[in-house]
């Protein structure tokens, strides 16, 4: 299959995986896109942040965690238009620079 094809069959599925659909689409428009690496590097993130938001039920976790992601030094991409880069989830992650709310 190709990446464009697991992206829509990871869109297809109930629930749908748009986390590892966003995935596909990098894969598809970086030839060096490390797809492990890319992985662990969310799954310490994840960590730090879950570590550092109160607890709180989930409607209310979307302000706490725009400012966490501010604390760990992601921002919004201020081109406009915004660069392609900025809706890569991979390239988000690894230049903190982007679409964060992509990540929530």
């Amino acid at each position: 299959m190709t990446p464009r094809q697991h992206c829509l069959a990871c869109l297809q599925q109930t629930p749908p995986s748009v986390f590892e659909a966003a995935l596909w689409v990098s894969s598809e428009h970086d030839a060096h896109f490390a797809r492990h690496a890319v992985i662990s590097d969310m799954d310490q993130l994840q960590r730090q942040i879950d570590a550092a938001l109160p607890v709180l039920p989930a409607s209310e976790l979307a302000q706490p965690l725009l400012r966490q992601l501010n604390a760990l030094g992601f921002q919004q991409d201020d081109w406009n238009p915004p660069k392609p880069d900025s809706a890569l989830l991979h390239k988000v992650v690894q230049q903190r620079r982007g679409q964060p709310l992509g990540l929530a």
